[in-house]
């Protein structure tokens, strides 16, 4: 698994959607002037966070070099699309072959 660093400096003062100075309007709420975004500080560091660790990964949320699974179906129950002949599957509750 792929280890990212983020810089945590102005994660809670800078707005997420649009990168204005937010000011605050209460406890633990600050809110944008320029979007008007308003949460909490560590929710808005939370996204900040996120949106510099996407960068550094070049916005994909797999490693580039994952493993790719090519041996299941996309059918959701986790069968093997080339079950090998002779061996048992369930259908139904019951083995078939």
């Amino acid at each position: 698994m792929p280890l990212f660093v983020v810089d945590p400096a102005n994660t809670s003062s800078t707005c997420p959607r649009c990168g204005a100075k937010l000011v605050e309007v209460g406890y633990r709420r600050l809110r944008c002037p320029n979007c008007g975004l308003e949460a909490d500080r560590d929710t808005i560091a939370i996204l900040n966070i996120e949106e510099r660790a996407l960068s550094q990964m070049e916005g994909t949320l797999a490693s580039p070099t994952a493993p790719q699974v090519t041996d299941v179906s996309p059918n959701g129950w986790g069968e093997p699309v080339n079950r090998p002949k002779g061996t048992l599957a369930l259908q139904g509750g019951e083995e078939v072959r």
